[in-house]
């Protein structure tokens, strides 16, 4: 059942009713069910465990391992969010307490080594968890500097950079992995600490390479959301941060950015739902994110503003809409509902909060042109019957009739998961959404 409710209007946003002040509430409504997992907000953000989860697990010697990490977790990937809300209302308040008193308390406690609430500190120089939610932090830290990090003293920031230094020269997998090592490093020199410079270079090179074609990046060996919800989201930031230190690969990233979706919102159905396609598809709507950030750019993106909002307030209804999306007030593990067949053994009860990305469009203006423009149909109203994504191999198949998008992917991965061995992933095989509640 849907728990909160949001305002609607239909003259700026005939489709889906919702607008910025929609997703403000919706995102409110997914923060106070996440934080109602601390205690009154007086202690650090545990999820209940789901059986369908991937970790923590048991090891072979019997003991319980990757409790922090899936800490870590809940509280880079809530944090997120909160970040997209606090820039417009500071001193938001959310069970009896601010929630950049809250989240910048915990930060503090987690970069500690010895304390109920660490985050962790790596014991051996190889690929881990904690790396994925660290260049998290840097982009919460980032977006919503002033509430999280210029409030913090001089040795309290030097505390978190500390415990960021450990990650700087890690080698990750050679997949969307190698933005995280850029971002930190990025924040890192930003913010006027040491970091690596050549790091910096050779992940963006080695990054530069994943792309194939039409804007396509290819997550090491295969396609699916990655090429959308990481390697055409975190460019934009990067870019926005540091891209005039790399000027000639900030405009190329900014070219394929807008060649990607220019196919990318084929994917979608009329809608704006997504089919199920690729691992962490309990990340969900953070699949429109891309189309959202976009527009962070200093000019802007070649897709029209009105049918991107369409599309991904479309892609938040439908999962936000259905019964089943959430379990104990968050984010269930799943697509709909909880569904183990389609977790990964990486994923906890906080990885859902991944979707939390799509609200950083709320760091936006009022007055951009994504928020501002009144939805529509884009190429809808007269749709293609069939759309190559470049050179990638894949293409789109649209059905004007119904408005179900079916996208075919073939690809030699993960044999037998029909996740990428299916003959296609139809818009049409994801049901359909439910009434919207509105005042």
């Amino acid at each position: 059942m849907f728990l909160w409710n949001f305002p609607t209007d239909h003259l700026v946003s005939p489709y889906t009713g919702l607008t910025h002040a929609s997703w403000v509430e919706i995102g409110k409504g997914l923060l106070d069910g996440a934080l109602r997992n601390t205690q009154g907000m007086t202690t650090r953000i545990i999820f209940p465990h789901s059986l369908a989860a991937g970790y923590p697990r048991v090891d072979a010697n019997g003991m319980i391992t990757g409790t922090e990490e899936a800490y870590l977790e809940g509280y880079a990937r809530t944090l997120m969010l909160a970040a997209a809300l606090l820039v417009d209302e500071p001193e938001l308040k959310l069970q009896g307490r601010g929630v950049a008193d809250y989240y910048s308390e915990f930060l503090l406690r987690g970069v500690k080594r010895f304390n109920t609430a660490s985050f962790g500190w790596l014991t051996s120089p190889e690929p881990n968890q904690r790396i994925v939610e660290a260049a998290a932090l840097t982009i919460s830290l980032s977006v919503a500097r002033e509430s999280l990090w210029e409030p913090l003293s001089h040795a309290e920031r030097a505390a978190v950079a500390r415990w960021l230094d450990q990650f700087k020269e890690i080698e990750v997998y050679g997949n969307n992995w190698l933005w995280f090592i850029v971002l930190i490093n990025t924040f890192l020199k930003r913010e006027g600490y040491g970091y690596s410079r050549e790091k910096i270079g050779n992940n963006l090179e080695a990054i530069r390479r994943l792309h194939v074609d039409a804007g396509w990046f290819i997550d090491k060996d295969k396609f699916d959301f990655y090429s959308a919800w990481a390697l055409q989201f975190y460019p934009i930031f990067w870019a926005a941060w540091d891209g005039e230190t790399y000027p000639t690969l900030r405009d190329e990233f900014y070219e394929r950015n807008d060649q990607f979706l220019l196919g990318y919102q084929h994917v979608f159905s009329r809608e704006g739902f997504m089919p199920i396609w690729g691992r962490s598809i309990c990340y969900r709507f953070a699949a429109a994110s891309p189309m959202a950030v976009a527009f962070m750019r200093p000019t802007l993106p070649k897709m029209d503003p009105g049918f991107a909002r369409r599309l991904c307030s479309g892609n938040l209804l439908q999962f936000i809409t259905h019964p089943e999306f959430l379990k104990n007030r968050v984010p269930s593990l799943g697509f709909y509902g909880e569904d183990r067949r389609l977790i990964d053994n990486y994923s906890c009860s906080a990885s859902p909060f991944w979707c939390s990305k799509l609200f950083l469009a709320l760091i936006l203006p009022k007055e951009s042109p994504l928020w501002r423009t009144p939805e529509n149909e884009g190429f809808w109203d007269s749709p293609p019957a069939r759309f190559n994504l470049g050179q990638t191999g894949m293409w789109v198949e649209h059905d004007r009739a119904t408005g179900h998008s079916r996208l075919f992917a073939p690809q030699n991965v993960r044999h037998g998961d029909q996740r990428y061995s299916a003959h296609c992933f139809d818009t049409a095989d994801v049901g359909h959404a439910y009434h919207v509640q509105r005042s």
